[in-house]
Formats: structure tokens, sequence, C-alpha cells
């Protein structure tokens, strides 16, 4: 057996220790599961998370594998599985919370998940540009669009027979995103804009032409302290109705979610704070009797799961309407590197989504001339 037959994987001992590489079995795919030949994988605020405290790990379930996004291409499927087949290019989102098996999380060289987190990527979209999109985009979508979230009308193609209705039916409605550049706001901006909603949202100051060119129309910087005042007059001044308010970041204070009730409160239309909160995890925040709240937990609802992955997702893509927002910044290769790329994202990240390439990589190969330049090598 060669190398390139083997796994390895970032495994974790315990909360708060390091990831150690280690051998994996390759998994094997159950009838409706796919194997993924990992080539990228990018790290998730959750991520830190999850390894500092240990987060959402089994009891007694140390060692343990971690890891959302991934992207490669597919090694083996399971019987039932359809419109896949081995060696297309896809990005997929690592099960392992909800399955509690360590062979389904996406940080080794091979991974299994459901079929159902699987999309396929055209063939000119990098695969380290890709993986950036998978858990944030599940989580927007959840958070946007589930019934037991904040209901909103799906997304659309620019040219799909209905999106015309569809955008002249929301073109009064405004949703106000909380945290325009995090990773699951620049998700949530480019569904809202096709969904046909007008969109504005707070960033940093330095983040503003990053939100604007994911579809925002105006964007307001969070740190001032007439922040409300400013999002809510633009709002008033173009008589225009709330559908919602997106925290799509919590801060450790409560006080970004606090606010998005502010607006939410003053502003006509619906009283609804959607907020990224995980559903049955962490206890929502009581915003007043007049203010509607969710958490998510992904996506769950069959039907969205099933018309963003597989229908809307890749179209949009293939289409340009989906943009791979944020731009990774490469921490280094090989696997080798995951314990750096999640020790920077435990001290903060704006604007990008730390990203580590070349999976199958034995040495580690540091990119911080890539990373200062913002530059992503060619793959």
């Amino acid at each position: 057996m060669t190398s390139e037959e083997t796994n390895q994987a970032c495994w974790l001992d315990g909360a708060g220790q390091p990831f150690t590489i280690r051998g994996a079995a390759i998994p094997t795919a159950a009838d409706n599961e796919v194997v993924i030949r990992t080539h990228a994988v990018a790290m998730n605020p959750v991520d830190a998370i999850r390894q500092k405290i240990g987060m959402a790990i089994p009891e007694g379930g140390y060692p343990w594998v971690i890891g959302a996004d991934g992207a490669g291409v597919v090694h083996a499927l399971g019987s039932h599985v359809k419109g896949l087949q081995v060696g297309d290019r896809v990005i997929a989102m690592g099960d392992e919370f909800g399955t509690h098996q360590p062979s389904h999380g996406s940080f080794q060289r091979y991974f299994c998940t459901s079929a159902r987190y699987i999309g396929k990527i055209p063939n000119d979209i990098k695969l380290a540009d890709a993986v950036v999109l998978p858990l944030c985009l599940s989580t927007a979508a959840g958070a946007l669009f589930e019934k037991e979230g904040m209901g909103l009308s799906w997304p659309r193609l620019s040219d799909a027979d209905a999106h015309g209705k569809q955008k002249d039916l929301h073109n009064r409605d405004v949703v106000v995103v909380w945290g325009g550049s995090s990773v699951v706001g620049l998700c949530a901006i480019q569904m809202l804009v096709l969904a046909g909603y007008c969109v504005i949202a707070t960033a940093s100051k330095h983040n503003h032409d990053l939100v604007r060119g994911a579809g925002a129309q105006a964007v307001f910087d969070y740190k001032e302290d007439g922040c409300v005042e400013e999002v809510c007059n633009w709002v008033e001044e173009r008589h225009l109705s709330c559908a919602g308010v997106l925290a799509s970041v919590i801060d450790q204070t409560g006080r970004s979610v606090e606010q998005c009730g502010q607006v939410a409160k003053r502003l006509q239309g619906r009283k609804f704070v959607g907020t990224t909160l995980a559903r049955g995890l962490m206890p929502l925040p009581d915003l007043g009797e007049e203010i509607k709240t969710s958490a998510c937990l992904g996506i769950v609802q069959d039907d969205l799961l099933e018309y963003i992955w597989k229908e809307w997702m890749p179209q949009a893509l293939e289409k340009g309407e989906l943009k791979c927002l944020p731009r990774p910044e490469i921490v280094g290769r090989g696997l080798v590197s995951v314990n750096e790329a999640c020790e920077i994202m435990g001290k903060g990240v704006s604007g990008s989504k730390l990203v580590v390439t070349d999976i199958r990589a034995t040495k580690a190969i540091e990119c911080s001339t890539a990373r200062a330049a913002n530059v992503v090598p060619r793959l």
C-alpha cells in the first residue's frame, strides 16, 4: 500500500490540546454517504472554540477529529448516491457534529459525509477558493430561509422564471445583516440579493468595499456610537419595510444582538432577529416580548437543504452569481498547518477565511508571503 492510499488525521486528544497528526482508517461510505479525498480545508470560529473547550465532542469521544469545511474530489460513493461520480470536484461539509463519528470530520486526508452536504463546483473555480463556502453557506441559509428561522423567500438565479416576480415582491423589503464581512454575513448578503431583497449591512470600515461587492446597498461602521441610528435613518428615509435583522456574528458581550434588537424594534415591518446561535446548545437572547428571535443549526429542513446544495449553489457558482467570499487566506500546506490556522482563528480574523491547502503534503510549507499579499496559489 502506498502513502497515497493511507489516511492521516488531525486528532484532538482532549479539550485545549493541540491537534496531533496520526493515522486513521480510510472511511467506508454507507449507502447515502460519500468519501472525499481532501485537498483543502477551511477554519471556522466554531472549530477554534471546539478545539479549546471541547464543545459538542461526545462524552468519552476523545480522541476526536473535527472540521466542517472541506474541498477535494470524490473518492468513493455509497450505493444509493445519485448525481455524483468518482473524480468529481466538490465542496463538502463534514457532519461529525451530527453523526458523532470522527471519520466525518474534514481535518484529514479522507473524510466521509452525507451526500446531502456535497456540491459539485465548476472546473474554473479553485478548490482553495470554494472551500470557504460549506459551513457559512449552510448557516446563512438555515438562519434566513428555514421555517424555524426567519422564514424568508429563497434565493433564485437571475434568469429564473420566477425571479422577476419575486424581486418585485420584495423590492420594498430590507434585510439588515449585522456583521456583513463575516463568513456567514457575506453568504447571507449574496443569497438575500438573489432572493430579491434590499440588503444593508454593518462592518468595520476597512471591509466596506468587500461587503458592497457582495451586494449590500449600504454599509455602516458598527464601531460608531450612532450606528443603529444611521441604519434606521437610511431605511426610514427610503420608506422601506424591515423583513428582519440577521445577527451573523455573536460577540461575547451580546452587544451585537442587542443592537439588532434595537433596529428591529424601531423599524416598520417584521420584528424579527435571526441569529447564528447553535439551536439547542446556546440560549437565545431576550430582546423583549415585541421581538421574535431564532437560532439555527445549519440547514435541517429537507427541501431547503436539497435546493441549496444540489440545485441553487452549483448553478449560482457556474453563472458567477455566487462568489467564493470571503477570499481565502492561505495559512500553509498540509495537515501540520491546521494547528497554526486554529491558533490564528482563536485570536480573531476579519474579512477573510483561513485555509490550509494541499492537505496531502507531508511537510509544513509556510505561506506567510502569500498570506501577507492575500495571494492564493493556483490549484
